[in-house]
């Protein structure tokens, strides 16, 4: 039977991608790269030397470690952004996906720089602004395991005082998920999401990728105020995984 090619996980260090072989003959398995080794700024420091050559799948056990690791979001995988209220589409500044990558910049209030990425609002069959906007998938600097006392954390920018902009946060094992919800992100608070994952049922034993999901209620946004025209929902400025003993945030 021929061998079946293996997708090499991003996390691997290059030096031995090459190395790879079929996940169903002489592979060495997630487990036993985790105890001959650790990670360290998203990369593999080997503890002991590893003589099999390296073929995992998709679907992996994981071994958490103690430590957990804080990062930012560090590469979008996709996204679909909406419209401003007034149904156009929203200016380039606002656009800028790669806005919501990294820490997050901190420009002087009502300065007029966008350093964020709106998500938008989407249209029904009808052609109607309706809630359930604009979408945006991560990746994590650095793979997050279950049960390290970590916690998802999402900062929106709104300028100026508005309604209520909001957003649903998933987590997930790959950038096609499945995806498991962690919360509601807000504009009315700092940040907007903090949620302890090891609170949250149903988390998968690696998370590498955060979805957020634009849920901003159009009917909060009158078209009969005209500060509302432009409203573009929720604003994502960072994305990632905060650590009680390390930060980010």
């Amino acid at each position: 039977m021929r061998e079946r090619d293996t997708e090499v996980p991003w996390w691997i260090p290059s030096e031995l991608k090459g190395r790879v072989v079929s996940e169903t003959t002489n592979h060495i398995t997630r487990r036993e790269i985790l105890k001959r080794g650790a990670f360290v700024g998203g990369a593999v420091v080997w503890a002991t030397p590893v003589v099999q050559t390296l073929g995992m799948g998709r679907a992996f056990a994981a071994t958490p470690s103690d430590t957990c690791i804080a990062s930012w979001a560090d590469k979008v995988e996709s996204y679909s952004q909406g419209l401003q209220r007034d149904g156009n589409p929203i200016i380039a500044a606002r656009s800028n996906v790669q806005n919501a990558l990294g820490a997050p910049s901190d420009p002087p209030a009502n300065s007029g720089e966008e350093d964020f990425f709106s998500l938008g609002f989407k249209k029904n069959a009808q052609g109607e602004l309706v809630q359930g906007g604009g979408t945006l998938i991560v990746r994590l600097g650095t793979p997050y395991y279950s049960g390290q006392n970590g916690e998802a954390v999402v900062i929106e920018t709104t300028l100026g005082s508005y309604p209520l902009e909001s957003a649903h946060v998933f987590v997930g094992g790959s950038a096609t998920g499945s995806w498991t919800l962690v919360g509601l992100a807000k504009n009315t608070t700092t940040p907007s999401l903090k949620v302890p994952l090891d609170g949250v049922g149903g988390l998968p034993a690696i998370i590498t990728h955060i979805k957020i999901h634009d849920w901003t209620d159009p009917a909060d946004f009158p078209l009969t105020n005209a500060n509302y025209l432009n409203a573009d929902a929720f604003d994502v400025k960072a994305v990632g995984i905060s650590c009680p003993t390390n930060g980010p945030v």
